[in-house]
């Protein structure tokens, strides 16, 4: 009997490693840390643990390069869904002259809008995640008055026509091609002003926001 119970403890033990695996696999890829192909696979399983240092040293976790508790835990965290590392678009050439690879930087650079009077709309509420437009409103409000508070920029508010950014509660494919996944996971994503800067946030999180 013991014997048995050790062996489905075993088994327990190693679905739990190989659904960690399977988790920081789709993570890493998904924040920068890992390559993927045009058929969307994650990189040879070599290179994982490096992607993990990485993304401890990112989080500010000891870099052990290990899928332990605390780096899994830190992974299912709801989170922004910009990606943490970028790939450079373009080979990097060496002081000798030959091409280095394509480098790696955090996403640090970005776009700036040519103008410090900036509107927002609101163009789609939340249906499923319970907020009321008034808490909606309110909560938008009170964000961009913090930024107000420490910049030089000033946002008003529209109701209709254009704006420089539109605010959207989506849910799961939304038209980006950076699909949303659900309660927990990603909560919301921004696009730099190059892109339109618009942000979207996921209906499906409750009343995570």
């Amino acid at each position: 009997m013991a014997r048995v119970t050790v062996i489905a403890a075993g088994l327990v033990m190693l679905v739990a490693a190989r659904d960690n695996q399977h988790l920081a696999e789709d993570y890493l890829a998904k924040f920068g840390y890992l390559k993927t192909s045009s058929s969307g696979k994650t990189a040879a399983l070599r290179s994982i643990d490096s992607a993990v240092k990485e993304f401890q040293a990112f989080a500010g976790l000891r870099q052990s390069g290990e899928l332990d508790e605390e780096t899994v835990k830190m992974m299912e965290m709801p989170r922004c869904g910009v990606k943490d590392v970028l790939e450079e678009e373009e080979d990097s050439l060496s002081r000798h002259g030959s091409r280095s690879g394509r480098g790696k930087r955090y996403a640090l650079q970005g776009s700036r809008w040519k103008v410090k009077d900036l509107t927002y709309r609101v163009s789609k509420y939340p249906v499923r995640s319970g907020l009321s437009r008034r808490e909606v409103d309110s909560t938008m409000e009170k964000a961009f008055k913090i930024w107000e508070d420490e910049t030089d920029l000033k946002f008003t508010k529209k109701t209709s026509g254009k704006v420089h950014i539109e605010i959207r509660f989506e849910r799961r494919s939304h038209g980006d091609d950076d699909p949303f996944d659900g309660e927990g996971g990603t909560l919301a994503h921004a696009f730099f002003p190059v892109f339109g800067g618009d942000a979207h946030f996921d209906d499906e999180e409750g009343r995570a926001y």
